[in-house]
């Protein structure tokens, strides 16, 4: 059922099993970009996110912090300096919260 549902979207979403994959030749048959599309996120090695190893940067991109510092010189008045200045301030406070432990 969910691979019928996932082939309705014409391969526009990964299926979540390989062996779903494998067993339906719609994913590695006719189409070169779905052919690409699910040998990249099923068979081939995948790597994590580079956030997934760094606590400290996760919570930076999940307070938007580079993102805020635009809206300050667009909403606030902020100069491009001030709002760079106040974004790597507030990311220095959150990677002190993070101290990298020597091995």
């Amino acid at each position: 059922m969910l691979n019928e549902y996932l082939k309705g979207g014409l391969g526009r979403w990964v299926v979540p099993m390989p062996e779903i994959a494998k067993s339906d030749p719609f994913w590695f048959k006719e189409d070169p970009h779905r052919i690409a599309f699910a040998t990249e996120t099923l068979i081939d090695p995948t790597s994590p996110l580079y956030e997934a190893f760094n606590p400290a940067m996760a919570e930076v991109n999940a307070e938007h912090v580079f993102s805020v510092a635009m809206l300050d010189v667009m909403n606030n008045g902020l100069t491009p300096e001030q709002a760079v200045d106040k974004a790597f301030k507030r990311a220095e406070e959150i990677f002190t919260k993070y101290p990298i432990q020597q091995a």
